[in-house]
C-alpha cells in the first residue's frame, strides 16, 4: 500500500510541476508578447469547447500540452493544430491554417479571437467519381490533394495519368477545386465526402486509350452532356443521346420500350425539377455559380441519370425526335461497350470548349472603343477567347505563349498583359472586371501548369517507345503475355456461379461494383417460402433410431411439440429483416423481447444469449452481427434439424445479402496494399482472376486490415456470422442424416467433437464440410436416401439442392482458407499476432477458441507441414480451454483451472507467432513437395516475372471447374498456334505458345496432384513441352515432316485435357440403405393442425427438437478425460478440488 501511495504522490507532483512550469511560461511570455483568445475544440470530440488564452508566442506541442494539462483535454497522439480564421466581418467565409508544432501564433497576433481545432493524425476520405464507385480510404492529415488524387488514380481507379484530374468539395462547383497543393485540412477539414472530377479535358483524346480511363471519363462527359445548361446547339447533340442509350440498353428493341414511356418520363422529371429546385434554394444560396457569373458544364448536374437529357424533354421539338435518336440505335447495337463510350467522348471532344469553364466577365474589346459591355471568357489548349454573350461566337482570341502575366487589381478587376504578335515589343493592356477574378487567375495558372506537364510525358512516352525498339530480352524478363493470358481472358467469364457472384466487369485489375442477388427484396424475404402447404403422409414419417450399433445408446424419438402462437422462423427472421433495412427503432430491445418470448430450456444457452446481448453494438453492422448470431442460437436450440436448416440457411441468405452491398463500398486490394506491399501483391491477381471468391477474399482482406479501418472490423462481424450460419447448417444436417441411419459412421465422431456452445470452428467446419459434400452428391442420386432424409420431423420447405449448395459453399469457405495465399494472409492477421487477454464470459472464450483453432489450421497447412505437431498441439490447448471454460460456468469450483489452461493457450499462441513472424515471404508457404508448389518456387526464384507466377499460384487455389476450363482454354490456344505454323516462328509465336503451355502444366498438375501417377505425368509433360520447342525452333527441319508431326502433339495434348477432366474433386461414398429401419410416430396433431392451417402469421406448427442427450457421459467424467490429457501432454498437476 505504502508503494502504491508514493507512486500516485509522484505522479501528482510531476502533474503539478508541468502546471506551474507553463503558468511561469506564460507569465515571462505576456510580458512582451500579445495575448490571443483561442477556442479550442477536438475533431469528432462532442465534448464542449474550451475557451482559454495564450500568448503568441506560444509553440504548437507547448499548446497541446497545455490543453491537455490544464483543461483535460483529450489530445490524440501525433494530433496537429488547425487555426481557423474568419475572412469577413459577418463570419461567413473562413480559412484554415496547420500549425506545426515547432511554430507559433505569431501571425495571429492582430486578431482577438480564433478557433484552434485539434485533428487527428489521419482522416478518413471518401472519394467518389462520376460512375458512382467509391473509394474509402485514410490518408495522412497533411497530405496534399495532390498526393491523394495521385494515390486514388493509381491504385483505385487504374487511371493512367492523374494531372488532369482534381478533387472537389463539391461537385455541382466546378469553380472552387481543393487547391493541388494543399491539404484536405487547409481547405475544409470538416470535409468527409470529395468528388474525384475531371479539370481539362484538353488532349483528352490523345490520353483515353486504356480501358478503364474510358470507363471513368464516360461518366463524368455523359453527366455534362444530360445537365441542364448544356449548349447542345454546338454538338452533334443526336448523336450523343443514341451511343448513351445504346451502352444503357444493348439493344435497339430494348430502347424501343422507352417510347412507350413518355407521360411517366415527362412526370418523372418534372418532379425531379422541383426537388433540384428546392435543394439548390436551401443547399446554395449565394451560390458562386450565380453571382460569381461562372457557368459550369455539371451545372446542377445528377448522377443519377435519366435515359434523355432534360432539356431534350424540356422541349418540345426537340422531344419529337425521340423516334428518330432510338432509330440510331440500330447502327451501334452490334459495336462493343468501349468503343462505344470511347465514340461518346470522342463526340464530345470535338467542341473545343467542351468541359472547359466559361466566366461572365465585363470589359471592353480589346483593339476596340466601344464602352465595356458583358462577354464570356474561355480558354482552349492553344488559345484565350473571348466570346458574345448572346451566340459564343468568337470576338477576340490571344494564343497563350503571348500572354505574360495577370495583374489583380481588387477583388473584382485584373488587368492581363499580351503581346499583339510574335514579333511585338510593346505589351498591351487588357482590363477586365469579374466578381470571380481570382477564380479566373488559379484557372489559368493551373491550365499553363497542365498543358507544360501533358507535353513533357508525351515527350517521355515518345523517347521510351524509342528506347524500347529491339531490345527483346527485356520482354523476356517481363513476360506481359502469361499475365495478359491469365487475367485479360474474356472466356473466364464463364467461370462465375450464379450463387454467389463477386465483383462483375473485372477488366484487366480494377475491381468494380458487386451484382446484387437475382431476387431482389419482395421476393427475396418472402417468409412464406419458408414452409411446405401441403405436408405428404410420408413426408411426416419418422426413422427407427439414430444408431443401430449395440455400443451406441439409442436415442427415444418424442412426439412433436407443436407451437400454435408463435411461429419462430418467420417471426426471427422477419427481426433480422427490420433491423437490416433499418426499421427497428431499438434493435436489442425488440431482439430481447424476441428472445424471451422464444427462450430455448437449456440454460447454458440463455447465458450465452444473455452475454451475447450486450456484444458489439456501436454501429450497424455490429448491432446486425450480434442479433443474428442470437437468433441462430434460438434456432439451433428450439428446432428440429431440418427445421433449423432451413432457417439457419435463410439467415445466411440475409446476411450474404447484406454483405455484398457492404463490399462494395471496399478496395480490397488497395486494403491489402495499406496493410502490406507483399500481401498486396499476393491478392492482387487473385481478385483479377476469380469472381467466386469473393466471400472467403473478403474475409481474409477485412481480418489483415480490421485494426487500421474500424469498417473493416465491424463488417468482419458480418462476415464471420455467416460462417456461422454456414457451419450450423452443417451440422444441423449431419444431424438429420444420423437421424435417418445415413452415414452416420462418419458423421458421429466429428459431431461428438463439437463444443456444447454452438459457435464458429474453422477444424469443425473443414471437417464437416469435407464429409457432407460427397455424401449429399451420393443422395442426389439415390431416391432411397432422399426420402429417407426428407422424412425427418420438419413443417418447412427443405430441398435437396439448397442443401447441396449450402454446404458447397461452406465447402469452398473452408478449403480456400488452407490455400498457400489464405495461409499467408491469416500470418498477417493483428487479431493472431495479438496475445489475447483472459476472457470474462462465453462469447469472448468462443472468439478465443476461433482465432486460436484458426491459427491451428493455417499452421497445418504451413509450408511442407514441418510445424504439424504444434499445430496440434495448440488445437488440443484451445479445444481444452473453451472445454474447461464452458464446465466451470456449471461448476464454480472449476473457476481456478481456468488461468492454468489459458496460460498454456497463450504459450502455443506465442510458439505459432513466432514461426508467422519469421516467415514474411509468401515462399515461406509454399510446399516444396507438392508438384505445383515445386515448379513456382523455382519460377520465383529465378528472373521471371513475380506478378506472373503470382497468377499460377493464384489459379492453383481456384475450384476444379475453374481450373478445368483454364485446362481447356491453354489446351486450344496452344492447338490454334500449331495448326497455323508458319515457315519460320519468330520469338513473338514462341512466347506465346510458351506461356499458354506454362498455364496448360501447371492446370494438369494442380488437377492431378493427388493422383499416385503425378511423378510419371510431371515427366510426360516435360517431354511433350521439349518436343513443343524442338518443333517450333528448329531451323532446318523439313515442312512436311513437321506437319506430320503436329497431328500427334496435339493428341498427346488433348490426353493430357482428358487426364485432367478424369480426376473427381469429391471422393464416391456408397449408402447402405438397408440399415435404414422407419418407426411410425404418433403425427396426429401435426396433421391436423396442417389442415387446419389458415393464413394467420401465428398458426405454422413448429417442430421442437428433444433435449440434447447426444452426450455419452456427463460433465464430471468429461472432465477428468481433460484433465488426464492435460496432465500426460504438459506434466501440470490439475485438480478437481
Amino acid at each position: 500500500m505504502n508503494t502504491h501511495y508514493q507512486k500516485v504522490t509522484a505522479k501528482k507532483k510531476e502533474s503539478t510541476f508541468f502546471h506551474l512550469y507553463i503558468f511561469l511560461f506564460i507569465m515571462q511570455s505576456s510580458i512582451d508578447k500579445k495575448n490571443i483568445n483561442i477556442e479550442a475544440i477536438i475533431y469528432g470530440s462532442t465534448d464542449p469547447p474550451v475557451s482559454t488564452t495564450i500568448p503568441s508566442s506560444l509553440k504548437g506541442y507547448d499548446i497541446k500540452n497545455f490543453l491537455t494539462f490544464s483543461h483535460s483535454m483529450k489530445v490524440p497522439l501525433d494530433s496537429c493544430i488547425i487555426v481557423k480564421v474568419a475572412q469577413n466581418r459577418r463570419k461567413t467565409h473562413f480559412s484554415f491554417h496547420i500549425v506545426e508544432d515547432d511554430k507559433d501564433f505569431s501571425k495571429f497576433a492582430n486578431r482577438t479571437h480564433i478557433q484552434v481545432i485539434i485533428f487527428p493524425k489521419s482522416i478518413r476520405l471518401r472519394i467518389h467519381c462520376a460512375d458512382g464507385r467509391v473509394s474509402t480510404r485514410d490518408y495522412s492529415a497533411k497530405t496534399q490533394a495532390q498526393e491523394i488524387v495521385k494515390t486514388v488514380c493509381r491504385d483505385f481507379f487504374k487511371l493512367t495519368h492523374d494531372i488532369a484530374y482534381a478533387l472537389y468539395g463539391d461537385r455541382d462547383n466546378l469553380l472552387d477545386p481543393i487547391p493541388p497543393t494543399k491539404s484536405i485540412l487547409e481547405y475544409n477539414p470538416f470535409l468527409t465526402d470529395v468528388w474525384l472530377l475531371r479539370r481539362f479535358w484538353i488532349k483528352a483524346d490523345r490520353t483515353l486509350k486504356e480501358e478503364s480511363d474510358i470507363h471513368f471519363n464516360y461518366s463524368h462527359a455523359r453527366s455534362i452532356v444530360f445537365s441542364q445548361d448544356f449548349e447542345y446547339r454546338n454538338y452533334n447533340w443526336e448523336e450523343m443521346v443514341a451511343l448513351s442509350l445504346t451502352i444503357e440498353y444493348g439493344s435497339y428493341e430494348k430502347t424501343k420500350v422507352l417510347l412507350r414511356k413518355e407521360k411517366k418520363e415527362t412526370r418523372a422529371q418534372r418532379k425531379e425539377e422541383k426537388k433540384k429546385e428546392k435543394r439548390r434554394k436551401k443547399k446554395m444560396g449565394n451560390s458562386p455559380a450565380e453571382n460569381l457569373g461562372i457557368i459550369s458544364p455539371m451545372d446542377n448536374a445528377s448522377l443519377e441519370y435519366t435515359h434523355f437529357p432534360k432539356w431534350m424533354m424540356d422541349d418540345k421539338k426537340l422531344r419529337k425526335k425521340k423516334h428518330e435518336i432510338v432509330e440510331k440505335v440500330k447502327k451501334y447495337e452490334s459495336t462493343g461497350i468501349v468503343e462505344l463510350k470511347s465514340m461518346f467522348i470522342k463526340c464530345c471532344l470535338k467542341n473545343q470548349f467542351f468541359g472547359a469553364l466559361k466566366f461572365s466577365i465585363k470589359c471592353t474589346a480589346p483593339e476596340s472603343t466601344s464602352a465595356p459591355s458583358d462577354f464570356i471568357l474561355s480558354f482552349t489548349e492553344t488559345k484565350l477567347y473571348l466570346l458574345d454573350i448572346d451566340d459564343q461566337s468568337e470576338v477576340f482570341s490571344i494564343d497563350l505563349p503571348l500572354v505574360r502575366r495577370w495583374k489583380p487589381i481588387n477583388l473584382g478587376k485584373i488587368t492581363l498583359y499580351y503581346y499583339k504578335s510574335t514579333s511585338a515589343k510593346i505589351l498591351s493592356e487588357w482590363e477586365i472586371q469579374s466578381p470571380n477574378a481570382f477564380y479566373i487567375l488559379d484557372y489559368f495558372t493551373s491550365l499553363v501548369n497542365f498543358v507544360k506537364q501533358q507535353d513533357i510525358i508525351e515527350q517521355k512516352g515518345k523517347r521510351v517507345t524509342t528506347s524500347k525498339v529491339g531490345k527483346t530480352e527485356a520482354i523476356l524478363k517481363t513476360n506481359p503475355t502469361l499475365i495478359e493470358t491469365i487475367i485479360d481472358n474474356p472466356d473466364f467469364d464463364q467461370f462465375s456461379d450464379e450463387d454467389d457472384k463477386g465483383p462483375i466487369g473485372l477488366t484487366g485489375e480494377v475491381l468494380k461494383r458487386f451484382d446484387p442477388p437475382n431476387k431482389q427484396l419482395p421476393d427475396f424475404l418472402d417468409w412464406k417460402k419458408l414452409r411446405s402447404e401441403n405436408e405428404e403422409m410420408t413426408m411426416l414419417e419418422e426413422l427407427k433410431g439414430i444408431f443401430t450399433d449395440e455400443e451406441t445408446p439409442k436415442i427415444d424419438l418424442k412426439p412433436y411439440s407443436i407451437s400454435q402462437h408463435d411461429d419462430i422462423i418467420e417471426s426471427g427472421c422477419e427481426l433480422l429483416r427490420s433491423i437490416i433495412l433499418q426499421e427497428s427503432i431499438s434493435p436489442i430491445a425488440d431482439a430481447t423481447s424476441w428472445i424471451q418470448n422464444n427462450l430455448p430450456e437449456n440454460m447454458l444457452t440463455q447465458s450465452v444469449i444473455g452475454w451475447q446481448l450486450q456484444g458489439p453494438s456501436e454501429n450497424t453492422n455490429d448491432t446486425i452481427g450480434t442479433i443474428s448470431r442470437c437468433i441462430m442460437y434460438v434456432f439451433k436450440s428450439e428446432l428440429s434439424p431440418l427445421d433449423s436448416f432451413v432457417a439457419l440457411n435463410f439467415t445466411r441468405s440475409i446476411l450474404m445479402h447484406y454483405a455484398r452491398q457492404q463490399w462494395k463500398e471496399f478496395d480490397f486490394v488497395d486494403m491489402a496494399e495499406q496493410v502490406d506491399e507483399n500481401l498486396g501483391d499476393v491478392l492482387k491477381p487473385v481478385f483479377n482472376i476469380t469472381r467466386r471468391l469473393i466471400y472467403p477474399l473478403s474475409t481474409l482482406v477485412l481480418e489483415v486490415s480490421s485494426d487500421l479501418l474500424p469498417d473493416a472490423h465491424s463488417l468482419l462481424y458480418i462476415n464471420e456470422s455467416i460462417a456461422m450460419a454456414l457451419m450450423l447448417c452443417s451440422v444441423a444436417i449431419a444431424y438429420a442424416l444420423c437421424d435417418a441411419g445415413i452415414a452416420k459412421d462418419l458423421l458421429l465422431p466429428i459431431l461428438q467433437n463439437l463444443s456444447s456452445v454452438p459457435t464458429y470452428d474453422p477444424i469443425s467446419a473443414y471437417e464437416l464440410s469435407d464429409a457432407l459434400v460427397p455424401i449429399l452428391n451420393s443422395i442426389s442420386s439415390n431416391e432411397a436416401t432422399q426420402k429417407a432424409l426428407l422424412s425427418q420431423r420438419h413443417t418447412s420447405n427443405v430441398d435437396i439442392n439448397s442443401i447441396l449448395n449450402c454446404i458447397l459453399e461452406l465447402y469452398q469457405f473452408t478449403h480456400y482458407m488452407t490455400s498457400p495465399v489464405a495461409v499467408f494472409c491469416i500470418s498477417r492477421s493483428p487479431r493472431v499476432l495479438t496475445p489475447p487477454e483472459l476472457p470474462s464470459n462465453i462469447p469472448e472464450a468462443s472468439h478465443i477458441y476461433q482465432i486460436a483453432r484458426e491459427s491451428a489450421l493455417a499452421l497445418w497447412n504451413f509450408s511442407d507441414g514441418r510445424c504439424s505437431a504444434m499445430a496440434q498441439e495448440l488445437s488440443l490447448a484451445a479445444t481444452n480451454f473453451f472445454f474447461v471454460f464452458i464446465e466451470s460456468t456449471k461448476d464454480l469450483s472449476l473457476s481456478n483451472q481456468i488461468s492454468k489452461v489459458f496460460k498454456i493457450l497463450l504459450q502455443c499462441l506465442e510458439r505459432t507467432n513466432d514461426v508467422f513472424i519469421q516467415n514474411p515471404n509468401i515462399l515461406d508457404f509454399l510446399n516444396v513437395n507438392d508438384p505445383v508448389h515445386s515448379i513456382l518456387l523455382k519460377l520465383m526464384d529465378s528472373a521471371e516475372d513475380k506478378r506472373a507466377n503470382l497468377s499460377l499460384l493464384a489459379l492453383d487455389s481456384v475450384s476444379q471447374k475453374h481450373r478445368i476450363a483454364v485446362l481447356e482454354d491453354s489446351g486450344q490456344r496452344i492447338i490454334k498456334e500449331l495448326k497455323n505454323l508458319p515457315e519460320t516462328c519468330d520469338e513473338t509465336i514462341i512466347h506465346q505458345v510458351s506461356d499458354s503451355f506454362r498455364i496448360f502444366a501447371t492446370m494438369v498438375l494442380s488437377l492431378s496432384k493427388e493422383s499416385q501417377a503425378v511423378n510419371k505425368h510431371r515427366k510426360d509433360l516435360i517431354d511433350f513441352g521439349n518436343d513443343l520447342v524442338n518443333i517450333m525452333k528448329e531451323e532446318n527441319i523439313d515442312l512436311e515432316e513437321r506437319n506430320l508431326q503436329i497431328p500427334g502433339l496435339i493428341n498427346r495434348l488433348r490426353g493430357f485435357v482428358n487426364l485432367g477432366k478424369s480426376f473427381n474433386e469429391f471422393s464416391h461414398v456408397s449408402l447402405n440403405t438397408k440399415r435404414i429401419d422407419m418407426l411410425t410416430i404418433d403425427t396426429k396433431a401435426v396433421i391436423e393442425t396442417n389442415q387446419n392451417r389458415t393464413s394467420s402469421f401465428y398458426e405454422l406448427p413448429v417442430s421442437l427438437t428433444p433435449p440434447d442427450i447426444s452426450g455419452v457421459t456427463d460433465s464430471l467424467s468429461k472432465l477428468s478425460i481433460q484433465i488426464k490429457r492435460f496432465k500426460y501432454e504438459y506434466d501440470t498437476d490439475i485438480s478437481l478440488y
